[in-house]
């Protein structure tokens, strides 16, 4: 292990400067900052599982996404309060588990490696050093808890494949694989069962026989039937589910388009991977130049997982709403791939390393970590994006009741980053319909879009940078 100490200090100063660093300021993607609030919402009783709840004017009951990752994080909410640092926590701790789940699955494929876990670090590298990855959980993604599933499905499979289980053992491990493929696609959807076909996989690759990997696919697809239907018998499972199905899959396969057509993804996963691949290519031609070591042991291994991250990419491809972020469930497994056909090169190139230089190499990486730290702890407090419009947050925050219902302009509905923000840190409902007869206390403008407040309406000196607040005269 004090042989790899110097690449797993390397590891964390990455984990501190690509995901710790945004996760301590304010800010993110909208669709994280959605999910946040809704957690929160849930956590202080305004919602529940099968009816997850956003605002009173918008989305009151939530069905865009499946409801699990939401009750998850509310459990965070519960234990430890509504500070905004708890998305954070919650966040991380995602990350820090999908990264155990990688290294137990790396530790089962590589189980006949001497310290073959203390090698781990490097598909935890190329995992991180993706940018869908370190993007994804320094934005709050619920890809993030789904990967926690997925992982645990691979690990049982891998048990399968790769140990030799008594028929039993395989039974309940294959049980266990189902849920967790089950309680997965209860979090982001569909994308979570793609391990069905992990069997096949490794039909392929020429580790299990036809007839097992086709006993072992039956087996988890009958699973997952009897999981699914378990759940669907709930009533308001039930509804949630189909309400999902309508108004978000369906709709994202006939209708949703995007700019970059749909086999935009195939380019980007190769664009993702980059950072993998100059690593890969780079001891590829030193062995072949210098090393001349064997890596045919490796390449099963590497065709196995290549199989199941284009197993998790791909069909991605059939919606017509298409995010670089949709990958991150399956780098992980292109992470291990790329890492094992490099092992036997990389297990070499450590061995040569002798103390001094390991010494000198731990120190250095050391001053990394350091380094990282304080450059996370700069981080504390600041803006990620939207500074004007988080500064003024804050400020409202000081001024508006708790949960109190604001007038905007129609031409601020698509405002999503106030709607989440103001929601999530002080359950602030905005509301567009000019139909509305009730007049609301407080009218909020956008001073960009340069519009003028209703003549029942004075404005309040807040000097903010942003918006501009009115009250009711």
């Amino acid at each position: 292990m004090r042989t790899s100490l110097p690449f797993w200090l390397l590891l964390v100063a990455i984990v501190l400067v690509l995901v710790a660093a945004p996760l301590v300021g304010y800010g993110g993607f909208m669709d994280g900052l959605l999910y946040n609030a809704v957690a929160h919402n849930q956590a202080q009783g305004y919602g529940s599982l099968w009816q997850p709840y956003f605002a009173k004017y918008n989305m009151s009951y939530f069905h865009e996404q499946p409801p699990l990752t939401f009750f998850i994080e509310s459990l965070f909410f519960r234990a430890l309060g509504s500070g905004l640092w708890v998305e954070r926590v919650y966040s991380f701790s995602t990350l820090v588990l999908g990264g155990l789940g990688i290294a137990a699955i790396w530790k089962t494929v590589h189980y006949r490696t001497p310290n073959a876990l203390q090698y781990a670090w490097l598909p935890l590298l190329f995992w991180v050093v993706t940018p869908c990855i370190h993007w994804a959980y320094s934005n709050y993604m619920e890809e993030n808890t789904m990967s926690i599933f997925v992982l645990a499905a691979v690990w049982c499979q891998a048990q399968i494949v790769y140990r030799n289980k008594s028929i039993l053992i395989q039974i309940l491990l294959q049980i266990v694989a189902a849920l967790c493929l089950v309680l997965g696609s209860l979090c982001k959807g569909f994308p979570a069962l793609f391990p069905l076909g992990l069997m096949g996989a490794a039909w392929l690759s020429g580790f299990v026989s036809l007839r097992k990997a086709s006993i072992n696919t039956l087996l988890l697809i009958v699973s997952v039937v009897f999981f699914y239907g378990i759940i669907y018998a709930i009533l308001p499972a039930q509804n949630n589910i189909s309400d999902y199905l309508n108004a978000r899959v369906f709709n994202s396969i006939k209708n949703v388009s995007t700019e970059q057509g749909r086999f935009w993804l195939a380019q980007h996963i190769l664009e993702q991977l980059i950072p993998v691949f100059v690593a890969v290519g780079a001891l590829l031609i030193i062995n072949k130049q210098k090393l001349h070591l064997n890596i045919t042991t490796q390449k099963a291994n590497f065709a196995f997982f290549l199989l199941l991250g284009l197993a998790g990419s791909m069909p991605l491809m059939v919606t017509r709403e298409q995010r670089g972020f949709y990958l991150a469930t399956a780098i992980p497994y292109f992470a291990i791939a790329f890492a094992s056909i490099i092992l036997p090169i990389l297990i070499f190139l450590v061995s040569k390393i002798n103390i001094t230089t390991q010494k000198y190499l731990t120190i250095a990486a050391a001053i990394m970590v350091f380094g990282a730290t304080v450059f996370v702890a700069t981080k504390v407090g600041g803006y990620t994006r939207e500074a004007d419009k988080w500064s003024d947050f804050f400020v409202l925050q000081q001024i508006l009741p708790r949960r109190a219902d604001v007038k905007i302009a129609n031409e601020m509905w698509d405002d999503w980053e106030l709607q989440c923000g103001m929601m999530r840190i002080h359950g602030t409902n905005f509301d567009s319909d000019t139909t509305r007869p009730v007049p609301f206390r407080y009218y909020l403008l956008d001073k960009t879009l340069r519009l003028n407040a209703p003549d029942n309406y004075s404005p309040m000196d807040l000097h903010l940078q942003r918006y501009e607040l009115y009250q009711l005269k």
